[in-house]
């Protein structure tokens, strides 16, 4: 259909331009010459010699153009079109069709009136969409393709009955109309013959053939295509409707009718997804009704079609479409009805076999496996001698591969390489045999099905993929050599690289990485200097990020970024600039420098840099890490869903990859109900993926957040059972041991962990489980030895993460013993690098050596302070004093020391100078000077605004406001507190807000606020204070009833309440105002018969005796 003004034997090897010729005439010199050197370029490319076919090209052009004649121009037009035309044939890369577009802007701006004007804006077009389909910005390169094919439509004056065009006012023929220059074609000597464009007017304005407008339907066909890759299916119907009312001779007519049909079929798959991951179920069945009604006016287009083109060659294909919308509608008796008559209609063998194979493609597009092998299978038993043969053995190894089942895909695979020799699909089969036995390390048979692949087919698509594996064979036997031997396998990989250089360097790609691998090989055996020279010869920006990789660049995270932006300088590539900034945000996002914010900022200056999808979405998945590693789990979860999953061209590997992140987000903010259900749909669905063992142990962690430790066992025992050499083994134990620890079961679970790590001698994570172990006996068996014994062994390995916490530990208990010096000496192995903790184990050091000798404790500080270079050393020195004083309880004294840290160490690290400023606050509290509080929080507010420690200093400030009975100023900072902590000072801030609506007089409200916290707070150590509050309040109303239901609560169910002496004293008032004094009475007896404070007690006595009189 598409017409250009070339040589038949020029053309032979560029796609889609031969189909038509324009008329040839008047044998001269200069048309004979022009077709030796076309020949001669034809030859050179048939032999597969692209270099050489492209050089001669290029002198061509260069040739002819010089020349003013209409041959020559004609001939240079041409030239300019193969060249493009050959650019677009060999492209590959979303780069390599822009090369093809470069050109072919060359000859629009040196040709503007060149009579194939409308086949470049159709091949640009083409370009585009190319270019869209690989994943780069595919809404603005499919607009782009559009631009150029309404180029066409409206160059037609037919176009003015389009519908869209019906209010646009056309200039039709600006352009040299196409297919009004096809003629019948007529015994000529074409190969001698160049038509100019004056000959092709001359014989226009006398021919009288009707001809089919080709071009233009296929333009707006094409159209079509794009908007409904671009989602706009009604803008795509449009289009088709376009040829089915304006060109009804024309062969496309079917293709439009089925393409309106797949239009509203993809439409209803858009919904169908939302209906899977939308949470609100209304919204859930408004997109399942419209996916529904999408899929019935899929049935609806289909059905015509069979009706109306009966004859067409498309037919079997409807039907396969057809079944699968059944499917859709979960209508599966329609649906094989559909696929068994798309066979049985059929008599012509290898028609079947091709049916055969499509439906078996469905299924295998819908990834439905199993059904898609039972289809490969079918034409392999009844066609197997059809052409289809081979295609469906391809097919069939690639189901199994995707099932995850090696062995039948490799025996599928081997049924190509054995059965099929001659067969396209033999290369690939070949490299897929090779990497399985890659991945068995048996590099000798890898090998071979490699040079067997090369032999056979050199020209094949994965040929120059093929030999560079062989160059990384021999890289991954040098890894696993001696050196010696490692040096020879090195050159020996150069060998194969330099192989696939000087054979396919038309395989961009491929020369890239080859010479990158090159690179590496020579800085193995320590050629630098010929590494540096070999990675000079790289072209393309992208890669040369890679060779600053290779070539080393050493340092800390911040000197690798000044290197990092040093190369953004010499780039001009705005693709590799977005590489660049995307290794830079992850230095700053990373544990040493660890600036998320600036990352994020860096990433999107990469978004803004990049077209690339994959890129793309590399750097908006950075952006949601930066999110999560913030704590804002909402925000990056979403940016997960919306930027990564629900791009099109998000890859299988990356949607397992992303949907575990997800995942793991609700993990995070434990949210354990959407972790659970999301964790077992992806355990049950990747059961053999590399992130299947994590999943199943994050399934036990969530279900043991949730509460449910039966379930959480039952995961972490199957995980056990599933997974018995995951690296994860040793925490699913530790899981287990805490899953019985929160069941209560203390000793149960210190034994199971002590059986573990006996059963697994060497552990790496050892240190993890006799922490567990010392923690358990800590807290839940109060057994002090046992504890100190298994802290002591995490101190004997100073390598473990969990070193100065033990240590710390350690000496907390022995203070608690009131064993000092024991304390003093585990503080002192405190690592200084883990600063919370030195931090901490300091402060206890100076505390502890306060009560026996606090002068000398403070001049020993005073020496390291003058004796020390290092600011961080003076400025824990100064603390270390500030301790001292704090602990001897001279607040003043201590708030000087603090403020010399503040005042003097100006450039001291801002989390040293924020916790001074939050210990000055903390002693002016234990002083009582609540007005200073005020002063000193507000400082380090402004100062220190985002800081972890600042939660700190708001606390305070509200309690100083309280304290100073400035009531609504307290709720109000309170709430500051609440809308930035989600732990324990949120929860205390809640608590004391609904406190200062009592002292406000405002019981109703407070009423309501605490009954609120026991909701929301329901495990909170403050909830018996809440429902004694509440107790008060009925009480103070004389509402006996209500308060007795609330003090019997506590006594019930809090025994151990600070006043459980009062809560008794006012229950027993109730029962006596009541009537039912002889229950009051004895509850009085109780309070003076327990540990009570003398108030209590005297209350009771008073009660007692009141008791007595009137009764």
């Amino acid at each position: 259909m598409i017409i250009v003004i070339l040589f038949i034997v020029a053309l032979a090897s560029v796609p889609i331009v031969n189909e038509h010729y324009f008329h040839i005439k008047n044998l001269s010199e200069i048309r004979r010459e022009a077709a030796n050197r076309f020949n001669e370029i034809a030859d050179l490319q048939s032999i597969g010699d692209t270099r050489a076919s492209r050089d001669s090209l290029l002198s061509l052009i260069e040739y002819f153009s010089k020349n003013t004649d209409d041959v020559s121009q004609t001939a240079a037009q041409l030239g300019m079109f193969q060249l493009a035309s050959t650019y677009k044939a060999n492209a590959i890369t979303a780069g390599d069709y822009e090369l093809a577009i470069r050109e072919y802007d060359k000859l629009i701006n040196k040709y503007p009136n060149s009579l194939i004007m409308e086949q470049v804006f159709l091949m640009i077009a083409k370009s585009y969409m190319a270019i869209a389909d690989l994943g780069f910005t595919p809404d603005k390169n499919y607009a782009k393709a559009i631009e150029y094919l309404e180029r066409i439509e409206k160059n037609r004056s037919e176009a003015q009955n389009f519908p869209k065009y019906k209010h646009v006012e056309l200039t039709p023929e600006k352009y040299f109309n196409i297919d009004k220059g096809k003629t019948l074609h007529i015994n000529r000597d074409l190969a001698k013959k160049l038509y100019t464009k004056a000959e092709m007017l001359r014989e226009m304005a006398t021919d009288t053939t009707q001809v089919k407008a080709e071009l233009l339907s296929d333009a707006v066909l094409m159209i079509g295509e794009c908007y409904a890759k671009r989602g706009m299916g009604e803008k795509a119907r449009e289009q088709y409707r376009i040829i089915i009312n304006f060109f009804q001779e024309s062969d496309l007519v079917d293709d439009a009718q089925r393409a309106i049909g797949i239009s509203f079929e993809k439409e209803g798959d858009v919904c169908a997804q939302k209906v899977l991951t939308e949470i609100d179920s209304s919204k859930k069945k408004l997109f399942q009704q419209s996916a529904d009604s999408l899929y019935g006016l899929a049935v609806d287009t289909y059905l015509k079609f069979l009706n109306v083109y009966r004859q067409s060659d498309l037919l079997s294909k409807v039907n396969i479409e057809l079944g699968g919308v059944y499917f859709k509608l979960k209508q599966d008796k329609e649906a094989y009805a559909t696929f068994a008559l798309a066979i049985n209609s059929i008599k012509v063998i290898e028609e079947q076999a091709r049916v055969q194979l499509d439906i078996g493609t469905y299924y295998y597009e819908a990834k439905k496996w199993d059904d898609a092998i039972e289809n490969y299978a079918k034409v392999l038993q009844n066609y197997s001698t059809t052409e289809y043969a081979a295609n469906a053995q391809f097919l069939l190894a690639g189901c199994y591969e995707e099932k995850g089942d090696t062995t039948e895909a490799l025996k599928a695979y081997q049924g190509i390489v054995d059965n099929f020799r001659s067969s396209n699909f033999y290369p690939v089969s070949a490299f897929k045999i090779s990497k399985v036995y890659l991945t068995q390390k048996d590099y000798a048979k890898a090998q071979k099905y490699l040079r067997q692949s090369i032999s056979l087919f050199p020209e094949s698509q994965v040929a120059p993929q093929t030999q560079y594996q062989l160059g990384m064979i021999y890289m991954d036997m040098a890894e696993e050599a001696d050196s010696a031997e490692a040096e020879e396998k090195y050159r020996l990989a150069i060998k194969e690289f330099e192989m696939l250089l000087g054979t396919y360097d038309h395989a961009t790609e491929w020369v890239e990485k080859a010479i990158l691998s090159m690179g590496k090989c020579y800085m193995k055996i320590n050629l630098k200097e010929k590494a540096r020279e070999t990675l000079e010869n790289l072209r393309t920006q992208t890669a040369m990020v890679e060779k600053y990789r290779i070539l080393g660049i050493e340092g800390s995270d911040s000197s690798i970024i000044k290197d990092y932006e040093e190369q953004l300088k010499k780039f001009t590539d705005d693709q590799a600039r977005a590489q660049v900034y995307i290794e830079i945000g992850r230095k700053l996002k990373g544990d040493e420098l660890n600036l998320q914010d600036s990352a994020i900022a860096t990433f999107q200056m990469a978004l803004r840099l990049t077209s690339d999808s994959v890129t793309m979405m590399t750097a908006w998945g950075e952006i949601g890490d930066c999110y999560i590693r913030k704590g804002e789990y909402k925000q990056g979860r979403a940016i997960f869903i919306d930027e990564v999953l629900n791009n099109s061209k998000c890859d299988e590997q990356r949607t397992i990859q992303f949907s575990f992140k997800v995942a793991d987000t609700y993990l995070r903010e434990k949210n354990y109900d959407e972790a659970i259900k999301l964790f077992t749909v992806f355990s049950e669905k990747n059961a053999t993926h590399l992130l299947a063992p994590a999943s199943l142990y994050l399934l036990g962690k969530a279900y043991s957040g949730l509460g449910d430790q039966t379930k959480a066992k039952e995961t972490y025992n199957r995980f056990i059972s599933q997974f018995p050499e995951s690296e994860l083994l040793d925490k699913t134990a530790l899981g287990y041991g805490e899953a019985l620890q929160a069941e209560g079961k203390a000793k149960e679970a210190v034994e199971y962990l002590k059986k573990f790590i006996n059963a697994h001698p060497g552990l790496e994570t050892a240190p993890s489980f006799y922490f567990k172990i010392a923690d358990i006996n800590r807290q839940d068996i109060a057994d002090t030895a046992a504890a100190l014994e298994y802290f002591d062994k995490v101190t004997k390995m100073p390598d473990s993460y969990l070193f100065s916490v033990s240590a710390y530990q350690a000496g907390s208990i022995y203070e608690r013993m009131g064993k000092d010096d024991r304390a003093i000496a585990y503080y002192e192995k405190v690592k200084r690098e883990d600063v919370e903790y030195f931090r901490a184990a300091q402060g206890q050091i100076g505390s502890l050596k306060a009560k026996t000798d606090p002068d000398g404790a403070i001049q020993n500080y005073e020496q390291i302070e003058n004796s020390s270079d290092a600011v961080a050393d003076k400025v824990m020195a100064r603390m270390g004093i500030g301790d001292v004083y704090a602990a001897q309880k001279k607040y003043d004294e201590a708030v000087n020391s603090y403020r010399v840290i503040y005042e003097k160490y100006q450039n001291a690290e801002s989390d040293l100078r924020a916790v001074t400023l939050i210990k000055i606050i903390d002693a002016l509290n234990n002083a009582n000077k609540y007005g200073e509080i005020l002063e000193w929080a507000n400082r380090m507010i402004k100062e220190f605004p985002d800081n972890k420690y600042t939660i700190n200093a708001y606390y305070f400030r509200a309690n100083a406001y309280s304290a100073l009975k400035r009531f609504q100023e307290s709720r109000d900072a309170f709430k500051d507190v609440v809308e930035r902590d989600s732990g324990a000072l949120a929860e205390i801030s809640v608590y004391q807000r609904a406190e200062c609506l009592l002292s406000m007089k405002k019981q109703n409200e407070a009423v309501k606020e605490f009954k609120s916290f026991v909701e929301k707070y329901p495990q909170s150590g403050l909830v018996a204070n809440a429902i004694f509050q509440l107790a008060n309040v009925e009480y103070g109303d004389e509402e006996y009833s209500s308060a007795k239901k609330h003090y019997i609560q506590i006594v019930s169910q809090y025994p151990d309440f600070s006043a459980i002496c009062w809560v008794k004293n006012y229950l027993a008032f109730c029962y006596d105002k009541e009537g039912t004094w002889r229950k009051a009475k004895e509850i009085y007896n109780e309070v003076r018969g327990q540990a009570c404070d003398n108030e209590a007690k005297q209350f009771a006595k008073k009660q007692i005796e009141s008791i007595n009189v009137k009764h």
